[in-house]
């Protein structure tokens, strides 16, 4: 999870007006670049990655797919939140490369590099490190968290049920890769030739080729590998890239648009925003029935470009539509969600197994379907889970963030 979406934040990017609202930036974004709604969007992200990773652990017992109400499905359906933090990410962090991919300033790629280093590596090497030393039963059992230093997370996980939720951020590094060559491939023919070159491998991919491995367990391990890459992922980036150059190339005229037309103040805007929302829930819930790991194995695995495409409408429309329903979405609470987000991110994992398994050691009792003692319980560990992101927000992102935001061009 991974830049802006979950890790970057807003680079100084100048695309259409930004919707202060007054809002204070919190540390590693300019001043300029803060937008108060993706924050409150990031914040409901980790707060269905949280709730996702809770009941996957199952503190209840489990329930028959086809009965789960249509809202649960947006924490059921797998890792929709992760792929929010994609688009968030794509969304955010082109738009300084668009922008000069349309002849604006050009971006400094070494700066660029600096403040993606300041943003991920110091709490997740801290993380690896103190959880590759809590796993290691030897000396040479700490070299299993090698891999994840370098974002080449390995499947299964070496390192346990801990670093399950981090799969996230090797798409989000690539990502981050490919991202400043944007422009040169906007402006040159090899941009067709790479585009069409990805559609062929990614449609390759969904149907199962090539096949590496000879066991099912190999072939499990490949598929997984690059459903978890910047392959698998790619389509939900190309959403937020998109929605970006949308957004800084007719921004201000749609927005000036809607604003001008009574059918969208007084509750047109509104209607199509639920009605991407419900979409959006409808998808969901047809893939937690399927479930998604079924599908993540199949050519079906191309509903995340739906996924991501449905939201990236979201997000501009929080953005640039008049909308009376804004505040379900994009509000104080979430706001301040998404301000620790990448800290909850990582220290979840571990908030939870081992507080669930304190609960199974100590009081089986509690261990029933879900009712109002479980559902304490979860909500429990989950304020748990905020209150130590918060602590290593504090301790180990911040310092690191006010020096990222002193870096510009």
């Amino acid at each position: 999870m991974a830049a802006a979406g979950l890790l970057g934040k807003e680079e100084a990017a100048e695309p259409a007006a930004s919707p202060q609202s007054g809002h204070q930036a919190p540390a590693g974004i300019q001043p300029g670049a803060y937008m108060p709604e993706l924050e409150s969007l990031r914040g409901l992200a980790i707060l269905l990655v949280v709730s996702y990773h809770m009941g996957l652990l199952e503190i209840g017992t489990t329930i028959d797919p086809a009965s789960i109400p249509y809202p649960l499905s947006f924490v059921r359906a797998g890792h929709t939140g992760v792929s929010l933090f994609f688009v968030l990410s794509a969304f955010l962090l082109s738009q300084p490369f668009i922008a000069e991919a349309r002849g604006g300033r050009r971006v400094v790629r070494r700066r660029y590099c600096a403040r993606r280093v300041l943003r991920i590596l110091p709490l997740y090497y801290t993380a690896v490190v103190l959880v590759a030393v809590y796993e290691a039963n030897h000396v040479r059992d700490l070299l299993n968290g090698i891999p994840y230093l370098f974002f080449l997370n390995p499947v299964p996980p070496t390192l346990g049920q801990f670093s399950r939720p981090w799969w996230s951020l090797a798409p989000e590094a690539q990502f981050y890769l490919v991202l400043p060559l944007v422009p040169f491939l906007v402006r040159s023919r090899v941009g067709i030739m790479v585009g069409i070159g990805f559609v062929v491998v990614y449609g390759l991919w969904l149907f199962g080729y090539p096949q590496l491995g000879h066991t099912l367990q190999e072939l499990s391990a490949y598929r997984t590998w690059l459903s978890h890459s910047l392959l698998g992922q790619g389509p939900v980036f190309l959403c937020g890239v998109l929605a970006a150059w949308l957004y800084q190339r007719h921004g201000p005229a749609i927005r000036a648009a809607l604003e001008a037309n009574p059918l969208a103040r007084f509750g047109g805007a509104d209607l199509v925003f639920v009605a991407v929302l419900a979409a959006l829930c409808v998808l969901l819930h047809a893939v937690t029935i399927v479930g998604p790991v079924r599908l993540d194995f199949s050519p079906l695995q191309v509903w995340h470009a739906l996924e991501g495409a449905l939201w990236a409408m979201v997000v501009l429309l929080i953005l640039l539509a008049p909308l009376r329903t804004k505040p379900i979405l994009a509000n104080g609470g979430l706001e301040r969600l998404g301000t620790v987000s990448y800290s909850l991110y990582l220290v979840h994992g571990p908030v939870i197994v081992l507080t669930s398994a304190a609960i199974r050691t100590h009081f089986p009792q509690l261990i029933r379907p879900w009712n109002a003692t479980t559902l304490a319980i979860a909500v429990g560990i989950g304020l748990t889970s905020v209150a130590v992101a918060s602590v290593t927000y504090w301790i180990i992102e911040r310092p690191f963030l006010t020096r990222k935001v002193k870096i510009r061009g």
